[in-house]
């Protein structure tokens, strides 16, 4: 095993994957400083916070739910960096993303390998609520 080699190649992998994963963080949080400096993100959270309180979670929570089932997991994640919740929040946020994230295009996918795409968006979404509410009522 040559060292030099392994070395070079997890640095050129690790460089491709930072480079993709900045590709969407790096925008999502610019999106949410920006929404917050404009104070849309105040109006936002403010109007989805009657729904959001069923998990537990402030209005803000709305925007990384969206953002994370409309992009992937680290839209979501860069989403979270920018704004100030609590482990318990963090938690269940990301309980619920793993259930139900990037949906449209995993849909799409579901539905080319030959599974219902009605059955796996609704079942998908069904089941990332009632963790939002379970977890909202125990943590």
């Amino acid at each position: 095993m040559n060292i030099g080699k392994v070395l070079v190649n997890g640095g050129k992998n690790g460089t491709v994957v930072m480079w993709e994963l900045a590709k969407v963080i790096i925008p999502v949080i610019t999106l949410v400083n920006f929404f917050e400096k404009t104070g849309l993100l105040q109006h936002f959270s403010n109007f989805l916070q009657p729904a959001m309180a069923l998990f537990s979670l402030p209005g803000e929570g709305a925007l990384v739910l969206i953002i994370g089932n409309l992009t992937t997991v680290y839209g979501a994640v860069g989403a979270m960096l920018s704004l100030d919740l609590t482990v318990k929040e963090i938690t269940i946020l990301s309980s619920m993303l793993a259930i139900c994230h990037s949906i449209l295009s995993e849909t799409v996918i579901a539905k080319k390998v030959g599974s219902q795409a009605w059955i796996v968006l609704f079942s998908r979404l069904i089941m990332s609520i009632i963790v939002g509410i379970l977890l909202g009522i125990i943590l």
